[in-house]
């Protein structure tokens, strides 16, 4: 790839989860020389959307120490006796299972980015539906409308009004808030809860729509709230009976390959199967020799997996994305325990339309409630459906995942599977032996802040892989802008990040 290493590049980015990829988008109209790497032969990185066989290889680099964003990777598989037996697993590319399956909700900075920036025609977004709670008593759908709470016959007058009230609250602006209702920073979401006499029964619910990863008595009151506002402001913003999307076909990885080829339609490379094998930056070298502007960064020296070498002012990569003696201490990270099944039949009652003239939804979320009396976090069940694109027709995909705290485990997750197909078996509308054909378990890990340690060097760029939430956080355009307006050296202004116009051409395979 001599034509690789006849330039020297403004930029080189190392991986494709998520936040790479959208820097790369953001770059592909900067006239900047970019240049996108990712070692693997699929996109998205962390984020990545798997085949079964491709399973077998990520966890093959798991095992060799090259992706330390996950550990303890385990893979069962139900032992068919019969091979015309109908409840069996499809081919391998039949599926494309998600690593970090998130939902991004329709009032959300990020889904604006996604159609300000023009790649959102080239995603298809399906809906998701109800969230529900599965407690000791059986699953309960969740009120998330004003007029849902008032249609809730399970709610007794008393507890519709304590919820509706809070609900005012929340839908406020933190500066219209009465001061006797004003949450304080320090309150946690538990203490609100009881401040407005809410239930106990309820406070799972409320927890569900924030998509706290900690249990009430450990979660801030403030974030929390804001995000069960966001969810409120988003039922019906793009259409009656939702408020929350995913894009078919694994969502985050989907959303990154759109964006790596945008880059290519605006005149950067990207690669898969190349990654940085080493690279170093000489202070000795002038900066003159690359046609370096003066005061610029000197120009690093790369050398990819194929040996290929090249050069670049500036390198980019997510945490784990450079070679491993390159790396930057980290802070301790946060785990987060996760499993993915493939289950022998579609979950149609947890996907019913809460709108006559609404879509059928795609997905939706269960909160599994932890024993009473404990403080455990809560477990979370994504259920996605065959029209995700993400299994074969007639099956369907749990995502389950619960961020460690303590005595939290995997075994946990795989009963609040069992128990949630066993209830769904049981109940008035049951789906007859549904079975679990496959699931992959491993532990994630994420930081709250940017790498630890001493200070990069100019010119080198770690983007950190966040804790896992249920949710795409507005917060990962934050960390992407700030990149972006590095590379940039400012010559953009902050508003045209992530803004474009229409091509006249669309993204297409490159």
């Amino acid at each position: 790839m001599e034509s690789l290493s006849e330039d020297v590049w403004d930029v080189v980015i190392a991986g494709t989860s998520l936040q790479q990829s959208l820097l790369a988008l953001s770059l592909s109209r900067s006239g900047k020389r970019v240049l996108h790497l990712d070692r693997n032969e699929w996109y998205g990185g962390s984020d990545a959307g798997l085949s079964l066989n491709d399973v077998e290889t990520w966890m093959r680099e798991i095992e060799n120490g090259h992706n330390p964003q996950f550990s303890s990777p385990a893979v069962w598989k139900r032992d068919v006796a019969e091979v015309d037996d109908p409840a069996r697993l499809g081919p391998s590319r039949a599926y494309t299972l998600a690593l970090r399956p998130q939902i991004i909700h329709a009032r959300s900075e990020f889904l604006t980015a996604l159609v300000s920036s023009r790649i959102a025609p080239q995603l298809e977004f399906v809906a998701v539906g109800s969230w529900w709670v599965l407690g000791q008593t059986g699953l309960r759908k969740i009120p998330s409308t004003r007029e849902a709470v008032f249609n809730d016959d399970s709610l007794s007058i008393r507890d519709k009004r304590s919820l509706m009230k809070m609900l005012r609250h929340v839908l406020q602006d933190e500066a219209e808030q009465a001061p006797e209702v004003r949450t304080e920073p320090k309150q946690t979401l538990e203490e609100v809860l009881e401040a407005f006499k809410v239930p106990s029964s309820l406070h799972s619910a409320v927890q569900a729509l924030a998509l706290t990863t900690q249990s009430t008595t450990r979660t801030d009151a403030q974030p929390s709230l804001r995000q069960v506002r966001r969810h409120l402001q988003s039922i019906g913003h793009l259409g009656p009976g939702f408020g929350a999307v995913i894009a078919k076909y694994g969502s985050n990885p989907e959303i990154a390959q759109v964006a790596c080829r945008a880059l290519a339609v605006g005149g950067g490379v990207y690669l898969l199967g190349h990654g940085i094998a080493s690279f170093k930056n000489d202070p000795t070298v002038d900066a003159s020799d690359f046609d370096a502007p003066s005061g610029k960064e000197k120009p690093y020296h790369l050398e990819l997996t194929d040996h290929t070498k090249i050069r670049t002012r500036r390198i980019v990569a997510g945490e784990g994305d450079l070679p491993s003696t390159k790396e930057p201490t980290r802070r301790e990270s946060i785990q987060t325990l996760q499993s993915i099944s493939v289950i022998s039949k579609p979950l149609k009652p947890l996907l019913a339309p809460d709108s006559d003239s609404g879509p059928t939804p795609a997905a939706a979320i269960v909160l599994v409630e932890s024993q009473p009396g404990t403080t455990s976090n809560p477990i979370y069940l994504q259920i996605h459906s065959e029209d995700t694109g993400e299994c074969p027709v007639g099956q369907s995909i749990i995502y389950a995942s619960v961020q460690q705290g303590g005595k939290e485990s995997i075994k946990d997750l795989s009963d609040a599977v069992q128990r949630l197909l066993s209830y769904l078996e049981q109940s008035d509308e049951g789906i007859e032996a549904a079975q679990i054909l496959w699931t992959l378990s491993f532990t994630s890990h994420g930081t709250q802040q940017p790498p630890d340690a001493e200070e990069p060097p100019s010119g080198l760029s770690i983007l950190a892989a966040s804790p896992f939430s249920p949710a795409v956080s507005d917060e990962i355009l934050a960390a992407v802008r700030t990149v972006w307006q590095d590379v940039t050296d400012g010559q953009l202004d902050y508003s045209d990040f992530l803004r474009f116009e229409d091509r006249e051409e669309e993204v297409e395979d490159v």
